[in-house]
């Protein structure tokens, strides 16, 4: 599971406070400088934000992008958007899934599902 969205000036204040943290990539600070990223797996999450992926979305960031389990999420909250700005959206997202699969992305999707199975038979 990982959630990307734009970074915000009240995110950067929690990490000064040491409230809150995300994920950084060292190589690549106008990509953490941009967004504010999140997830249960940070080390997959690490491999499957390639420096294509961080380059793709830093030029043509999505609103707000979300994975888990075998769904990826694009949206922009509280935003209604005219047909011609959804169609590109989609086409938008449809290029970030190409990107994630060429790095098989399904990697991330597949951990999860052995996470929530290894949860079930703790709770046995």
């Amino acid at each position: 599971n990982f959630h990307l969205k734009p970074e915000k000036w009240w995110h950067t204040l929690q990490k000064s406070l040491g409230l809150d943290t995300d994920i950084n990539f060292e190589e690549n600070p106008e990509f953490s400088e941009k967004f504010w990223l999140k997830g249960d797996f940070e080390e997959l999450i690490r491999q499957q934000f390639t420096p294509e992926l961080q380059g793709f979305l830093t030029e043509r960031p999505p609103a707000q992008l979300e994975g888990t389990n075998y769904y990826l999420i694009g949206y922009k909250p509280k935003k209604k958007m005219e047909a011609d700005e959804a169609i590109w959206f989609y086409r938008h997202c449809l290029e970030i899934v190409a990107l994630l699969q060429q790095k098989k992305g399904e990697a991330l999707l597949k951990l999860a599902e052995l996470e929530k199975v290894k949860e079930v038979k703790l709770h046995d």
